[in-house]
């Protein structure tokens, strides 16, 4: 979990996926992004992350399936 108050910096500033890729020890190629705001997931997708726009679970569901298996 990453406190944007505690970073000094909030979505969709780069910084933020940046230092949760780092937190997590992985390259932010290898991150799935989901929020429901499309400018943030943008913003997830041009920092290089994977980005899905949550619109309701079974679009989720179906987006995140093949990274599954």
């Amino acid at each position: 979990m990453i406190n944007t108050a505690r970073i000094g910096a909030a979505k969709p500033d780069r910084r933020v996926f940046d230092i949760a890729a780092q937190q997590v020890g992985a390259e932010l190629e290898r991150c799935l992004f989901v929020d429901d705001t499309v400018g943030h997931v943008t913003a997830a997708r041009a920092a290089g992350a994977t980005g899905v726009h949550y619109q309701d679970i079974g679009q989720l569901r179906a987006a995140v399936a093949p990274l599954l298996n």
